[in-house]
């Protein structure tokens, strides 16, 4: 009985970890595909494939749900192609029964020349590959070159201006709630309970409310497709106050008394002993602040102009989909290189993560 308990519960944490990291597989999947296929439901490559159904009419144009038919009509002539440069043999079947081989050409274009009257035509090729072939034909590297060298789509200065964004954010917000934080938590002045709570109930209203007057104050000081307007609005940080708040109030008062019987000043006890201190949940701010404005669309939308030079990457990668169609693979292939930050910046932070969740109350 004890071991079905335990399978069944690793089972359902397999299951758990599997649909958490779901989204993620199909990002990565979707970006190595190669155009036209992101949004279909295929992994496995196949050898041996039929694409179609095509038609040729008899005015010499071809209809068909993919761009590498390159059939055509010439003089009392119908040149059946298709290009497929990975595959080692082409058949083209025509509704009619009639089946046949394809040649290769030097520029990858498989092709037959049928003298057949001018009509409506129903046809299907048969692709077979190898294994290597087969795989070039499904998977590919070429969206994440695309997306550098596309030069109607400056990834790289969206990525820059990314982590302009979010990292000037993050240490401004960190100093300021840092710097707020220990007034409200070592030191006493009138109305410091009122003033405190105050901010706590501020808490209670929804962001969605202060978009307007914020878009109203930036736009009125010409902050418009400036940093300023992507960074400054959001400097102020109730949660990180009190979060801060309550870990600085943890720390012993015999270690600021003793700082100042040796001569420290507000400056240096601050940077001496409240920092060092509080750095794991200064940590976790500077990563929770970071993770935000990263991922923040909306407000870098409203501030920004089609033709602003701080276009930010959540901004860039809307820019994918367009009016008739939208690039799936190279936009996930974008968002492949927009998680990497967050992966590196969790690793790197996840000591103090940890310090921060488990630090329990300091005794005096």
């Amino acid at each position: 009985m004890k071991s079905l308990n335990r399978f069944i519960f690793f089972s359902v944490l397999i299951l758990g970890a599997l649909l958490v990291i779901f989204p993620f597989l199909w990002m990565l999947s979707t970006a190595l595909k190669v155009e036209g296929k992101g949004m279909k439901f295929e992994f496995i490559p196949r050898a041996d494939v039929t694409v179609g159904l095509f038609e040729l009419g008899a005015d010499g144009k071809s209809f068909g749900p993919n761009k590498n038919d390159r059939t055509s009509v010439g003089d009392s002539m119908v040149r059946f192609a298709y290009f497929a440069p990975e595959a080692r043999a082409v058949e083209i079947s025509l509704r009619d029964g009639l089946t046949a081989s394809l040649k290769k050409g030097e520029d990858g274009v498989w092709a037959l020349d049928q003298s057949l009257p001018f009509e409506t035509y129903k046809y299907e090729f048969a692709l077979h590959r190898d294994w290597k072939g087969a795989l070039k034909s499904l998977y590919t590297f070429d969206n994440f070159t695309k997306i550098w060298s596309n030069t109607s789509y400056p990834f790289g200065r969206y990525l820059v201006n990314s982590f302009i964004v979010a990292i000037s954010s993050s240490l401004l917000t960190v100093l300021i709630c840092a710097l707020a934080a220990y007034v409200f938590a070592k030191k006493n002045f009138p109305g410091k309970q009122f003033l405190f709570w105050m901010f706590m109930g501020a808490m209670m209203i929804p962001g969605m409310m202060y978009m307007v007057p914020q878009f109203a104050i930036v736009s009125s000081f010409g902050w418009m497709n400036s940093l300023q307007g992507l960074v400054v609005p959001h400097l102020s940080n109730v949660f990180g106050l009190f979060m801060l708040k309550q870990m600085m109030e943890s720390i012993p008062d015999s270690l600021f008394e003793a700082a100042r019987m040796d001569g420290a000043g507000e400056w240096t006890v601050f940077r001496v002993i409240v920092i060092p201190l509080s750095l794991p949940a200064l940590a976790i701010l500077f990563l929770l602040t970071f993770v935000g404005q990263w991922n923040n669309f909306l407000w870098q939308l409203i501030v920004n102009t089609p033709d602003s030079p701080f276009l930010t990457l959540p901004v860039g990668l809307a820019l994918f989909k367009g009016q008739y169609q939208t690039q799936w693979e190279q936009m996930m292939a974008a968002s492949s290189f927009s998680i990497l930050p967050i992966v590196a910046l969790f690793l790197f932070t996840q000591k103090f993560l940890i310090e921060g969740l488990t630090a329990g109350g300091v005794k005096e």
